[in-house]
């Protein structure tokens, strides 16, 4: 009797769970004209503030033109819906696709085409406030022009007409988006307290160039409910990430595995100038580079040591290059570096991308003999950082 009992127990708490997890989520369904029997749509996550991708749902279209889904989730989150046919290619555009905003119980309908999946129309959720659909609105219609445009530079770039690639080549590059859709967007980050919506707008838009003060002002700015929202504590949060990389304070001690295997804490250059140094492959590293390697050959006897961080081995990422871009003096310089270099993504290395938020590539962070941030930001901050090092170093 009493296993008969728990049996039965077992299967209303499972029956529960499984409730749970189905109403632990939002409804996802739209009208887009050109979506095919057996199309798949990929509806992937995003976390921000560093954009990192973290899972999608697979969507198979069963009906002509209509797709309708449940997607299980615990907090609002973003997401981006693409599309891939069940015959053939996807279609080749300059937006990656459909962008939604959605919290838990929200019914989300998309209005549109493939062709313009990055122009779709939103309602329901945030969707129908009046200020959020008016940006909706604005971007669609943004997307919709660029789109257009790409999709001249495709067409004859197909036919092989150089000269009307050139043409939209350039209108494209010197599109502007309008001033009205920034003016809304500022509207809805800067100046809405009471719709989490404005968090997230805020952590989109804004956090990347926010200092500390700017993201602990508008945080108090919100209302206690959004504060306390999913993206109220994700601003809440990056203000630990902001205080640990901001001007004028100690970045917390760290320690990680350089690329031959040795350990390095930031302890080991007290007493020196350190210049963090985050690197990639892109036209930004390729510029700054060499002045950094000038600085080093010019103050490291002086008291100047370099810490460079970059994904893997630079090596991994050229292969499939060409020879002659793998010999290019640019390239060379940086497989040649003369300071400690660490590996991101070695194990036990991936907290330091979020401690020093490593947002984008070249990254350089100044530190003084008694650990305070003199400087940092991307490659505007190299004359910064070598004003402050020919001021400091430059008489000794």
């Amino acid at each position: 009797m009493k296993k008969i009992l728990a049996l039965a127990l077992f299967a209303v708490a499972l029956v529960s769970c499984r409730q749970t997890m189905q109403t632990d989520g939002f409804k996802l369904s739209g009208h887009l004209e050109g979506l095919q029997v057996g199309d798949t749509l990929f509806l992937k996550t995003f976390l921000l503030p560093d954009w990192k991708e973290d899972g999608t749902d697979t969507i198979l279209v069963e009906k002509e033109g209509i797709f309708s889904a449940f997607i299980p989730m615990e907090h609002t989150t973003f997401y981006l819906l693409t599309h891939q046919p069940k015959v053939g290619e996807p279609l080749r555009s300059c937006i990656r696709g459909a962008e939604i905003i959605a919290r838990v119980g929200d019914d989300i309908k998309l209005e549109g085409s493939l062709d313009y999946l990055g122009a779709v129309r939103h309602s329901g959720g945030f969707y129908d406030n009046s200020l959020v659909a008016r940006y909706d609105s604005l971007t669609a219609s943004s997307n919709t022009e660029m789109i257009d445009i790409f999709s001249q530079i495709l067409k004859y770039q197909d036919t092989k007409q150089n000269d009307s690639v050139a043409k939209y080549g350039q209108m494209y590059n010197e599109y502007h988006r309008p001033l009205m859709l920034k003016t809304v967007r500022d509207s809805l980050a800067l100046k809405v307290n009471d719709m989490e919506y404005a968090a997230f707008m805020y952590a989109s838009a804004f956090v990347f160039d926010a200092t500390y003060k700017d993201v602990k002002e508008r945080l108090a700015q919100f209302t206690p409910e959004v504060q306390n929202s999913y993206f109220g504590q994700i601003l809440d949060k990056q203000l630990l990430v902001l205080k640990n990389i901001e001007v004028g304070f100690a970045p917390a001690k760290f320690t990680v595995t350089d690329k031959d295997g040795r350990k390095v804490s930031l302890s080991d250059y007290k007493g020196k100038y350190v210049l963090i140094y985050h690197w990639g492959l892109c036209p930004g590293t390729f510029w700054v580079n060499p002045k950094i390697t000038d600085l080093y050959q010019k103050y490291h006897e002086k008291g100047l040591e370099v810490l460079g961080f970059t994904r893997d081995d630079l090596l991994k990422s050229l292969q499939g290059s060409s020879e002659e871009f793998k010999k290019d003096e640019r390239v060379q310089g940086l497989l040649s570096h003369p300071w400690t270099t660490v590996y991101t993504e070695d194990e036990g290395n991936g907290f330091i991308v979020k401690d020093l938020y490593f947002s984008g590539v070249p990254i350089l962070m100044l530190i003084s003999p008694d650990g305070i941030t003199l400087a940092r930001g991307y490659t505007k901050a190299y004359e910064e950082v070598k004003n402050l090092l020919d001021r400091n170093l430059g008489n000794k």
